[in-house]
């Protein structure tokens, strides 16, 4: 069984496009983890049929945070179909 992620507090949106379809990627609000580390919610929707929620790990929220960006523009880039951003194919998320 898969594990549920919650969004929680939405603090960034990006909308992205699929050729004429809209892809929304929307980061939560980081928060205290155990052991001291930090999650940061990332929700895709538009990519496919349901939306995909994930805690992304960081050992404060700053880290969180970047590693949630960085691990959605690599999960986008590994998918298929070509995803723009203002018309570019730079999606403006970190690399690592």
């Amino acid at each position: 069984m898969a594990m549920t992620w919650e969004l929680g507090e939405p603090i960034a949106t990006r909308e992205l496009r699929k050729g004429d379809d809209p892809v929304v990627v929307t980061f939560g609000k980081p928060k205290p983890s155990e052991g001291g580390s930090y999650s940061c919610p990332v929700r895709i929707e538009g990519m496919e049929a349901e939306p995909l929620t994930r805690a992304i790990f960081g050992v404060d929220a700053v880290q969180a945070i970047i590693e949630a960006m960085t691990f959605a523009g690599r999960l986008l880039e590994a998918s298929e179909g070509e995803y723009t951003f203002l018309g570019e194919s730079d999606l403006g998320f970190p690399r690592s």
